[in-house]
């Protein structure tokens, strides 16, 4: 197996639209999306809320973790676990939030 040798080259030659210029900083990307915020529920199952108004509950019944809509009557989405969950719910919320 032959590797590459290491650069000696600037990376902003390989990389000049992500590399700042120097004496320049990363800056934040400027924040375009809704205000999502988590809380929890007196139950102590996690909701997920945009400006105030709770969208969607996260729930942990049995170790198993279900995905479900305030204000509908679908059936509760199981999922694998806490993280996969909260990622459904901000893709949820972001979408119902910027429709």
């Amino acid at each position: 197996m032959q590797y590459e040798p290491l650069t000696t080259q600037s990376l902003r030659r390989f990389f000049p639209r992500l590399l700042p210029h120097e004496g320049e900083v990363f800056q934040a990307a400027a924040h375009d999306g809704p205000l999502l915020e988590w809380s929890r529920a007196e139950d102590g199952a996690e909701l997920l809320g945009y400006n105030g108004t709770p969208l969607v509950r996260l729930d942990c019944r049995d170790r198993r973790w279900f995905f479900s809509l305030i204000g509908s009557d679908a059936t509760p989405i199981r999922s694998g676990s806490r993280a996969e969950a909260r990622l459904l719910a901000e893709c949820y919320a972001r979408r119902t939030a910027q429709a």
